[in-house]
């Protein structure tokens, strides 16, 4: 060895390189990785709220989870996540919807119908000062799809035009009817 290793400074690769030896076998053999480590796992969900469970007029809390031009959407905890309308995000006008809320937000909602042939919640973030019971004006009844509606319009008109061509022929045998009889009467008196 120089002086120069003896001083502290690394040896030259030279003096420093050892013969390959062989490792037992033992330290060859290959070693288990230690198992990763599990992701605790996350509570299960709560059930979600039937459409037919929910009250208009409740006042519940929400998330927003998305915005549209037309209103924001509101997950309330049920099947389907409520619509909260431009027009109800607050008692001012609102130009648009990102001026009022923010994708997940909470916010505190009154719901305001649900419609559960057509799978829509209608959802008010409005201040309620007189929070309503309203009737359920006969929504147990199917919701016709605009189809439906168009073919029992068709039927109605048609219904219409058939009695109105009823109406048409009574009166004209009514008419013919007082023709002939006031003829025979005239013919009668000669």
């Amino acid at each position: 060895m120089t002086e120069e290793t003896m001083a502290g400074q690394a040896p030259p690769a030279e003096e420093t390189a050892q013969p390959a030896t062989e490792a037992p076998a033992e330290a060859t053999a290959p070693v288990a990785a230690p198992a990763p480590a599990r992701a605790p796992k996350a509570p299960p969900e709560p059930p979600r709220l039937r459409l037919g469970e929910l009250k208009p007029g409740s006042q519940v809390k929400g998330t927003v989870k998305n915005i549209a031009q037309f209103g924001a959407f509101v997950d309330i905890g049920a099947e389907q996540d409520g619509l909260v309308h431009i027009s109800e995000l607050s008692e001012n006008r609102v130009r648009r919807v990102e001026d009022v809320v923010k994708v997940g937000q909470e916010v505190e909602v009154t719901i305001l119908d649900v419609d559960a042939n057509r799978k829509r919640i209608s959802l008010s973030m409005k201040p309620r000062y007189d929070v309503y019971d309203r009737p359920q004006d006969d929504r147990d009844e199917e919701t016709l799809t605009p189809m439906q509606l168009a073919f029992q319009r068709a039927q109605q008109k048609r219904d219409e035009q058939q009695n109105a061509k009823r109406d048409r022929e009574r009166t004209r045998q009514q008419q013919e009817d007082i023709l002939s009889r006031t003829l025979r009467q005239h013919k009668d008196r000669k």
